[in-house]
């Protein structure tokens, strides 16, 4: 059997959201340390490899970084400079870690519906220099070169692998093919803007609000760091009277939020849908995630399906979801690389499915079943959130022949280590 020769080596990490630093409440990345010991570690264990760091999408989150006092500001080339750079002055310890892995090989950099601000070429050349101003004074070639060793994708196919955010399984989120906006009502805009899915929208304003308060209620502070979403709304109605006002609240900015959109001077917000489709977008946004569970489907449907229709693909890197899980199906193998951002889980418990008929209203019942448990009194403690410290990443190895492998690890602070996750 012939010697096989690595080829490459891909770590691939998602969903970091790097903001503006702790002086703005909507920052979910505090682990800065600990990316830099595991970068550190990484390219300790594995020197002299041809080594590519995947930044898998959401790298940066210029949906929690203000412009002009405002989350929700105008989509333009010079309000995602200022919200780049107000990142990188918020974290320069990861951008240290960035340009210290450059010295040895390349970095990716996918977009998100987070960093949808990416698209912008003048963005993209600003992060270039950034990661490649330390070969500056040595020679131009070499500065040249660590240049174009950093690469902006919106999805790649590698040798059956296809590598995505994932945000496009949600039409909500989905990028629109036109990148910037360049007219309005026919005329020419003085300058472009980026053309943004209205999920954005829905996360910088509707969430802000649910998250930091506003006039109607108090904010919750699991807004934006509690895997699943739906959990939060769930237990405003179960508990007691305060807690439902919010969830009252919340629903009646679900309804209100739409047709403020709708008669917004934004007309970026609007321009291009109707008040049913606004609204059936925050409606699926809010509680998408408990629909489907009712209906049997999670998080896995949208790979599944682009292994089931595309049989040239055999294994998908996929984020978006802040997950972590190393799935393998009869159609291919599926990595969710997890996320890096501030996280806290509930475990749901999951009811056994034993009816031969009427599989869907077993499906309803039981899950009313599990909400009371976890919601109870008595068992209530059992389900409380946790804060998520596993810091994974996916690895995707290709050999010279075509072979290729696939790992989904972990980095240990503890021990300073590099483990496999079963």
């Amino acid at each position: 059997m012939p010697i096989r020769h690595l080829a490459e080596n891909r770590f691939v990490f998602a969903d970091f959201h790097l903001g503006e630093g702790k002086k703005n409440n909507m920052e979910l990345f505090i682990d800065d340390d600990i990316f830099v010991s595991a970068e550190d570690k990484i390219m300790e264990n594995h020197a002299g490899e041809n080594n590519v760091l995947v930044l898998l999408g959401d790298f940066f989150d210029f949906l929690a970084v203000e412009y002009r006092k405002r989350i929700l500001a105008e989509p333009t080339e010079v309000s995602a400079h200022e919200k780049l750079q107000k990142i990188i002055a918020a974290h320069p310890k990861v951008m240290a870690a960035l340009q210290k892995f450059l010295a040895q090989g390349k970095i990716k950099f996918f977009t998100g519906n987070h960093d949808l601000d990416l698209r912008w070429p003048s963005v993209q050349l600003a992060i270039k220099q950034k990661l490649a101003e330390k070969f500056r004074g040595l020679t131009d070639t070499g500065y040249s070169q660590a240049m174009e060793r950093v690469e902006f994708i919106e999805e790649e196919t590698k040798n059956g692998v296809l590598f995505i955010h994932g945000n496009n399984g949600e039409a909500i989120h989905a990028l629109p093919d036109e990148k910037f906006i360049t007219s309005h009502l026919g005329r020419p805009l003085p300058e472009p803007l980026l053309n943004i899915p209205y999920g954005n929208h829905i996360a910088a304003d509707l969430g802000k609000k649910l998250a930091h308060g506003s006039l109607l209620c108090k904010g919750n502070r699991w807004v934006g760091r509690l895997e699943p979403h739906w959990y939060i709304y769930a237990e405003s109605f179960w508990k007691n009277w305060k807690s439902r006002w919010f969830g009252l609240c919340a629903f009646t900015m679900l309804l209100l939020t739409p047709l403020r959109h709708f008669f917004s001077r934004r007309w970026w917000v609007r321009k291009s849908a109707s008040f049913w489709t606004l609204f059936r977008a925050n409606f699926e946004a809010m509680i998408l995630t408990a629909i489907n569970l009712l209906r049997g489907r999670d998080y896995t449907h949208y790979p599944l399906q682009i292994l089931k229709d595309n049989q040239h693909i055999d294994i998908i890197f996929i984020g978006h979801i802040h997950e972590f899980r190393h799935m393998v199906d009869k159609h291919g193998t599926i990595i969710f690389p997890g996320n890096w951002c501030t996280t806290y889980d509930v475990q749901f418990p999951t009811p056994t499915l034993t009816w031969k008929r009427w599989r869907s209203a077993e499906r309803v019942i039981k899950f009313f079943w599990a909400m009371r448990k976890m919601f109870s009194p008595e068992t209530r403690h059992l389900y409380k959130p946790k804060k998520r410290e596993l810091y994974s990443f996916g690895v995707c190895k290709f050999f010279d022949d075509g072979y290729k492998e696939v790992e989904l690890m972990r980095y240990n602070p503890k021990k300073d280590c590099l483990e496999k996750i079963n």
